[in-house]
């Protein structure tokens, strides 16, 4: 009731704990049991209780509290707490009434619950330095208790954590005469059992990024804000586990009930319960995300809430429950988790979640509107084919919509990459439980890499490989590589990834006629050491009569989401002249050399060696009737190694159609025929 100084000090800290705690003393074993030294945490009593009328310049500085309900109990009280340890106790402290303690250079480890429990009009007045360990929540519990005054639940920072989820920790009750406004981005998370009941006005509207959407969900569930009860393990309540959900009571006001951009999960486990439930009561729902549910929205009495734009799926019972029917309830331009609309018997052949009569459901979504991070396929469910479209939207196979763009980008770091594409796989495969984006940002730990492609000198018309080498890859589990080369000189028929990259998704995409490759890969499990990634097989072309040198650049090189392209190494090509060939390097005989790709679908590539100049050499294309398509060559050509192309709508020819032809060369007295297949 008064004040109270404690001077403990970092050597010598002043320590509250259970007669049994054998951890401190002198005797440690103080009650000489023998045996004893981890006593049972005790409920509902304190090491420090503060009254309402106890000195605020009390301080406590180098204490421990251990094995009570809560170390220390403020009942409209400011105390400065520094330096402290609290350990083995339900809760560090609890914040009651208008409670605004110093709370700095604390450690909260190995709690039941959070290290702070609060009224919503309490808060620390200073809360710096402080940090959270072990078992201990990463959360800041909210009192069971009903709010009396107007009050905005605001993103907080809490021992270094950003968007500190909060802990509903029983049922809590928004006052008959005051509102609840949610600030966008907040995290609710209930422990079993736990409600929130609005008698008056529940103003949740958040925003469209992942950043800002607010969440109801249970405490249990770890894709949002990450593994805040510090299980290690569940990421997926069951259903006993499952909260209660938000009951609007009859009293409530429409208009101060209004839920905009929410994610309620894992709400109602018993046949009336709901993650919304309505008691002769209208709130406005919209683009919110209802799922994993017992019932989406139960409506009862003469309720008739307003839901629009919502995806309402994967709930257990009812996606909406029109109870009593006193109203034709509107939800409309929903998605029920299927392209088929809900189930009920106005829709036959629907297959998402199961509506009752009395609702209004058309026009109905056929994808989803509101995706979960990672939903890249908007299908509701985070698989590995989300990480595939990542990784394709990157080469340019696909285009991604502004929807996918922003649920694709799970890293939360403005852009989408093959970082996001192997955060998906660690998702779906049990590695990491939630995303970056939604949680604390915590970024790939790697060495700084070094891309290396070696150089060559080639004959013209000679094949040749180029290694891709990645120096220090310790760390990347993810790799975005983009080449650039001369088409004039350069083909490059392939790109053959090495054994060492077979347990990552790859992509790549190669045209020939711009002379870009692009690679895209991404896995679950981080490299290790110098690697090899593959190699490209090429076909140097050039015609020229003198040496040329060209190079095989690195335009684009990402390792995980961090840009390395700068320090990346080109190759350098030296492109010897045929005319300069001696010995070995000439041909020996006439022949057509590599056509590829065959099949083609825009441009084939035909390359062809001649042993002597001035050797009249003849290249036609001929259809599967005999009848001569095109002459591409019809010239005296000198020795050496050459290569021509033929690109159907290129030159003129848009009304050839797609199936088998043949190239015939000839020279002097030799004649070789190919078959190809164009592809339109």
């Amino acid at each position: 009731d008064g004040g109270i100084i404690i001077n403990g000090t970092a050597l010598q800290p002043v320590v509250f704990t259970h007669e049994y705690d054998d951890d401190y003393g002198n005797p440690e074993d103080s009650n000489n049991d023998g045996a004893e030294s981890k006593p049972v945490t005790q409920g509902y009593s304190y090491c420090l209780d503060f009254a309402d009328i106890s000195d605020d310049a009390s301080t406590i500085n180098h204490t421990i509290f251990r094995y009570k309900h809560a170390g220390v109990n403020l009942r409209q009280a400011s105390p400065l707490i520094d330096h402290c340890s609290f350990e083995y106790n339900n809760y560090g402290l609890i914040l009651n009434g208008v409670s605004n303690p110093g709370v700095t250079n604390n450690e909260f480890n190995d709690l039941v619950f959070s290290p702070l429990l609060i009224s919503l009009v309490s808060y620390p007045g200073v809360a710096s330095g402080n940090q959270i360990s072990g078992t201990t929540y990463r959360a800041m519990g909210i009192l069971s208790e009903e709010l009396v005054q107007d009050v905005t639940l605001i993103n907080r920072t809490f021992a270094g954590i950003d968007s500190i989820p909060y802990f509903v920790s029983g049922n809590y009750s928004i006052g008959t005469s005051v509102v609840l406004t949610i600030e966008p981005g907040v995290i609710l998370k209930f422990h079993p059992y736990a409600r929130l009941t609005v008698k008056r006005g529940l103003l949740a509207m958040g925003g469209a990024s992942a950043d800002s959407t607010i969440v109801f969900t249970s405490i249990l569930d770890d894709f949002y804000g990450g593994d805040t009860n510090a299980d290690t393990t569940e990421t997926a309540p069951g259903n006993r586990d499952n909260w209660r959900g938000i009951l609007f009571e009859d009293q409530s006001l429409d208009a101060l009930c209004k839920l905009r951009y929410c994610v309620i999960r894992y709400a109602g486990w018993y046949t009336n319960e709901a993650a919304i439930t309505t008691d002769a009561a209208n709130p406005t729902i919209s683009h919110s995300v209802l799922t994993k549910n017992k019932n989406g929205v139960r409506a009862t009495g003469a309720s008739n809430p307003v839901i629009d734009t919502c995806d309402i799926y994967n709930n257990v019972d009812f996606g909406v429950n029109n109870v009593n029917k006193s109203f034709n309830i509107n939800a409309l331009y929903c998605w029920w988790g299927s392209s088929t609309g809900p189930t009920h018997s106005s829709n036959p052949g629907g297959t998402g979640d199961v509506i009752s009569d009395m609702v209004n459901y058309m026009p109905y979504r056929t994808v989803s509107q509101n995706p979960a991070m990672g939903d890249v396929s908007l299908n509701g469910t985070v698989q590995a084919y989300d990480a595939s479209l990542v990784l394709q939207s990157i080469i340019g196979g696909i285009v991604l919509n502004e929807t996918q763009e922003a649920v694709a980008d799970v890293s939360g770091n403005g852009t989408v990459s093959a970082g996001d594409a192997s955060l998906i796989l660690q998702y779906v495969s049990g590695i990491i439980q939630s995303f970056p984006a939604i949680e604390t940002k915590s970024a790939l730990i790697m060495q700084q890499p070094l891309l290396t492609l070696g150089n060559k000198t080639v004959h013209s018309g000679e094949e040749f490989t180029i290694d891709l080498h990645v120096n220090n890859t310790s760390g990347i589990s993810a790799m975005e590589i983009f080449l650039k080369f001369d088409p004039s000189l350069i083909r490059v028929s392939d790109l053959v990834l090495s054994e060492q990259m077979d347990d990552m998704m790859r992509f790549s995409k190669l045209d020939n006629e711009t002379g870009v490759l692009k690679l895209a890969m991404a896995g679950t499990k981080s490299m290790s050491g110098n690697k090899t990634i593959g190699k490209l097989i090429c076909r140097a072309i050039s015609e020229g009569t003198e040496n040329t040198l060209t190079n095989i650049s690195v335009t684009h090189f990402l390792a995980n989401e961090s840009d390395f392209t700068g320090d990346a190494q080109a190759a350098e090509i030296l492109i010897t002249s045929p005319t300069l060939i001696t010995g070995p390097g000439v041909p020996q005989h006439y022949e057509l050399n590599a056509i590829y790709p065959n099949p083609f679908s825009s441009e084939i590539c035909i390359d062809y060696q001649v042993p002597a100049d001035n050797s009249h050499i003849s290249i036609e294309i001929y259809d599967q009737t005999g009848q001569k398509v095109l002459t591409l060559v019809n010239s005296r050509m000198h020795s050496g190694y050459h290569s021509v192309r033929w690109h159907p709508e290129k030159v003129g020819f848009s009304s050839v159609p797609g199936g088998v032809y043949y190239i015939t060369f000839t020279a002097v007295d030799f004649r070789e025929v190919r078959k190809i297949i164009y592809i339109r």
